[in-house]
């Protein structure tokens, strides 16, 4: 990769250089040119400009798609800020997000077009752009690149009104450190499915195209072993839900093709090898990876808190796993190889004492952290994630400190380790962990809310299903998967159906 200043100028460099190198690849085969890229963002630039739109936000939400990664490039190269909406929003909730960050466009997939014609509705001033990947490509000319001193890049609006600034400089300090740590530019990325988080926008998106390797499109609604499987794809990123997702899937779809018994067999089997040679280990995990089909090489997840024992096992499977600890403010601030190796941070990273060698993170990014309408805070960022920083500058993330529980003794007790566990079953799809102090025991007393799978419950169940026998059953998994959890769950629930 170029160790370029600015996202679109090393993009632009690429489509010069190597015009015909392929930068997006459909389902179907076809591929799309980094010249054609650069061509087609360049006239969605031009467009907005003649709208008179630059200064305002651009919203883009849904699928990603050729068509939305020219979108989301015009409107770099045309200096406007990125909202990523969430298409969970309702449409009233949508319209009040739009407005609140004064969104001048809305560029979305095909299947929100009733969400997003309904929010512009309530917005005259909202300009609603389907996916228009029957437009030919326009040769336009070069459009000045934003400045990466220009503090309003991208929006974060995905779960809350007081939406972080993911600064044009922050984001390119990442792209250059990762890149620096990581080499990619031969490998192929698979898309994310949606325009998601912070994450996904700039290690899914941004840092493949600024390296110069191809973009796979995902296609339909599939599941990510599936979509894998099928793409040809030799790296992904996912975040730390969706890593843990997918290990699930694989362990699923491992029982259905080999059976129970040689699954448990061929797992003990690598356990034991994969303790006295690495590389025998792997080669007993053949039948796994190739679940996966036989070109992922590389996984590179991120987020705050990640599952250690999942990155362990996608490790063990023979993988090449990176976890990126990703903050939407900040950026990339600390990059570990579950291998091992030692790992490479990122930003200058130091702890805030919390509990025994329990810390929050404080890190000092490049750039002033800031948020919409608000001033910039200068200094040390107090991230909210608890952890430990070892000497070798590696981080262990271990939970948020506003849902840290301490027990009778003091020590901590993380949700998020907990959650993590329980969707470890193949019969819990999602769960949600918190805590009380109970004054009778004087302890924390425990609850969760689990959202079962419905397919395997259902499966299990069959025609006994009944609200009752389902509540036994998913008892019965926790009581099964007591040991393997860092805290007994005292209580639970089943989360109510989404009407």
């Amino acid at each position: 990769m170029y160790a370029a200043e600015d996202i679109c100028s090393a993009i632009e460099r690429l489509a010069e250089e190597q015009p015909d190198k392929p930068a997006y690849i459909s389902r179907g085969g076809g591929s799309r040119s980094y010249a054609g890229l650069v061509r087609r963002a360049r006239f969605v630039a031009r467009e907005l400009k003649l709208l008179g739109l630059c200064g305002r936000g651009a919203a883009v939400m849904g699928d990603v798609s050729y068509s939305g990664l020219c979108a989301v490039l015009g409107c770099l190269m045309a200096s406007m800020p990125v909202i990523v909406a969430d298409a969970s929003l309702s449409r009233e909730e949508l319209a009040d997000v739009l407005d609140e960050y004064g969104a001048g466009a809305l560029f979305y997939s095909r299947r929100f077009s009733e969400k997003a014609l309904a929010a512009a509705g309530r917005l005259p001033g909202l300009l609603p752009v389907p996916e228009f990947d029957e437009l030919a490509d326009d040769d336009c000319p070069p459009e000045a690149a934003p400045s990466p001193d220009d503090p309003a890049f991208v929006l974060f609006t995905q779960h809350e009104k007081k939406a972080a600034l993911l600064t044009h400089k922050n984001i390119c300090r990442s792209l250059r450190s990762l890149a620096g740590a990581l080499d990619i530019g031969s490998y192929t990325f698979l898309c994310p499915q949606a325009w998601g988080g912070a994450f996904d926008l700039v290690v899914g998106l941004l840092l493949p195209l600024s390296a110069g390797c191809a973009l796979i499109e995902r296609g339909d609604r599939r599941s990510s072993a599936r979509a894998v499987a099928e793409s040809g794809a030799t790296a992904l990123t996912c975040t730390p839900e969706r890593l843990v997702s997918l290990e699930k899937a694989l362990k699923i779809r491992s029982v259905k093709t080999l059976g129970k018994p040689k699954t448990l067999l061929y797992d003990l089997v690598g356990r034991a090898l994969g303790r006295l040679s690495p590389v025998a280990g792997r080669h007993s995990y053949r039948r796994i990876r190739a679940l996966l089909g036989d070109s992922l090489k590389l996984i590179i997840c991120g987020g705050a808190f990640v599952d250690a024992d999942c990155v362990r096992r996608f490790a063990s499977w023979g993988y090449d796993v990176y976890n990126c600890y990703f903050l939407t403010e900040c950026g990339a601030a600390a990059l570990s190889p579950a291998s091992g190796e030692a790992p490479a941070p990122l930003l200058k990273a130091e702890t805030a004492p919390v509990s025994g060698d329990y810390g929050e993170i404080m890190l000092t990014p490049d750039e002033p952290v800031r948020y919409f309408g608000a001033d910039a805070a200068e200094g040390v960022f107090a991230t909210g994630d608890v952890g430990r920083l070892a000497e070798d500058g590696s981080l262990e993330i271990c939970g948020r400190r506003k849902t840290m529980l301490l027990s009778g003794s003091g020590a901590p007790i993380f949700p998020e380790q907990l959650a993590a566990g329980l969707c470890r079953s193949r019969y819990i799809s999602r769960a949600s962990v918190s805590g009380r102090f109970d004054t009778g025991t004087s302890g924390i007393f425990v609850s969760a809310v689990i959202t079962p799978d419905a397919k395997a419950v259902a499966s299990a169940l069959g025609s006994k299903y009944s609200d009752n026998r389902l509540r036994l059953f998913i008892g019965r998994e926790l009581e099964r998967m007591a040991p393997q959890l860092p805290h007994r769950i005292d209580e639970f629930r089943i989360a109510e159906k989404k009407s």
